[in-house]
């Protein structure tokens, strides 16, 4: 047995209660209103806006390869220096950092955030990911553009800084 087919034997206006709800709320989503907060998209998460231009790190060597682990066992060694340098960078065009981090980190890890020396931190970091000694490391933000066609093309390169021994 249904729920409903139990609600109509053991109460009929419980029965009523329950099906005039249900049609009542697929009346309101027909016209797009909100019967109840639990059905407000917004309140939960926002579309992602059409783009079409994306920024993100590359890293260059001082032998001129691109530092890169493509492998998925080693896709968290990427992910570090690439969310590290894209908060390092938001941190350092605002006023005040705390609108990035959302007070979710301790006290005054923010400014010490920004007062470690992050690009020292990413050169030893790249050597140990690497196993071998670097000469220097160059971080670029690469902006590409995507047409309507999906094709893209480099739109800006920018060096963020080079950093070595």
């Amino acid at each position: 047995m249904t729920f409903l087919n139990i609600a109509y034997q053991k109460s009929k206006k419980m029965y009523y209660f329950f099906v005039g709800f249900i049609v009542l709320t697929l009346i309101s989503h027909v016209f797009r209103t909100s019967s109840i907060p639990f059905f407000i998209y917004a309140m939960y998460s926002s579309p992602v806006p059409i783009q079409n231009d994306f920024s993100f790190f590359v890293i260059k060597k001082s032998d001129g390869k691109i530092f890169n682990h493509p492998e998925l066992w080693n896709h968290h060694k990427r992910i570090v220096f690439y969310y590290s340098s894209r908060t390092w960078e938001q941190l350092l065009g605002q006023d005040s950092p705390k609108t990035v981090f959302h007070k979710k980190v301790y006290p005054s890890a923010d400014k010490n955030y920004l007062n470690t020396h992050y690009p020292k931190w990413l050169f030893r970091y790249i050597q140990q990911v690497e196993g071998k000694k670097l000469d220097h490391i160059t971080l670029y933000k690469v902006t590409v553009n995507y047409d309507k066609h999906n094709k893209y093309s480099v739109k800006n390169v920018e060096k963020i800084f080079t950093q070595g021994q």
